[in-house]
């Protein structure tokens, strides 16, 4: 697994619990000024929670190094690392 997708999924677990919520995602994307579609990430959050408990662990978040997700998120994490 890439670095990077863990550098992210660290950011984007705004409170430490080990997921990722949308409204986490959102502000943290928002907080940092990064534009993004907001329906096509609810749209990928939604396909990545493969329990559809409402949230992302990290094995649902790693899914997102992997096509479709890699060309479509990879500059967004560009921005939310550098």
């Amino acid at each position: 697994m890439s670095e990077n997708a863990q550098k992210a999924f660290a950011k984007l677990d705004e409170n430490g619990d080990g997921f990722i919520t949308k409204d986490e995602a959102e502000a943290v994307l928002l907080a940092r000024g990064i534009k993004y579609d907001r329906a096509s990430l609810h749209a990928d959050f939604d396909a990545l929670d493969a329990n559809k408990n409402g949230k992302l662990s990290f094995d649902e978040f790693k899914k997102i190094s992997e096509e479709p997700y890699k060309s479509r998120y990879a500059p967004l994490f560009q921005q939310l690392l550098g």
